[in-house]
C-alpha cells in the first residue's frame, strides 16, 4: 500500500489572493459544479489572469466521487501535463485532485494499493 502527502493546501478568506504567486504556464483546475455555478471558479480564474497562465477546467467532481471521476481527472492531467493542479472545493475535490496527480506522477502504482496507512517514497 502507498501513502502520499499534499505539498500545500491553502485555505481561508484570502486564499485566492495567493494565486498571483503562481509561476506556472499550464495548470489544471479541479472543482465541482456548485462552486462553478456560484462563481468561485471565475474568481480563481481572475486571480490567474495577470500571470497569463493557461488552464484546463474539470468542474464535475461529485460528492463521494467515483473512481471514474478520478480517472477522468487523471486522463486530463496526463493529456495537459500541467506544472500545477489547483483543487478548489472541499474534501471530495481535494481527494480527487490529489489521487489523480499522484497517479499521473506514478502510473505504475495500482489505484487499489493507495492507502492512508502506508508510506511511499517516490524513486529519486
Amino acid at each position: 500500500m502507498w501513502q502520499f502527502g499534499s505539498p500545500e493546501i491553502i485555505f481561508g478568506e484570502d486564499a485566492l489572493s495567493r494565486l498571483v504567486d503562481i509561476q506556472a504556464r499550464q495548470v489544471v483546475i479541479v472543482s465541482d459544479n456548485t462552486l462553478f455555478e456560484m462563481g468561485f471558479v471565475q474568481l480563481l480564474l481572475e486571480q490567474l489572469a495577470p500571470a497569463a497562465t493557461k488552464y484546463e477546467l474539470f468542474c464535475d467532481v461529485e460528492p463521494e466521487p467515483s473512481i471514474q471521476t478520478m480517472e477522468r481527472v487523471r486522463r486530463l492531467i496526463d493529456q495537459v501535463n500541467p506544472e500545477i493542479v489547483i483543487a478548489l472545493g472541499g474534501g471530495s475535490v481535494l481527494d480527487v485532485a490529489k489521487v489523480a496527480w499522484f497517479l499521473h506522477e506514478h502510473p505504475q502504482v495500482p489505484l487499489d494499493e493507495i492507502s492512508i496507512f502506508d508510506s511511499y517514497d517516490p524513486p529519486k
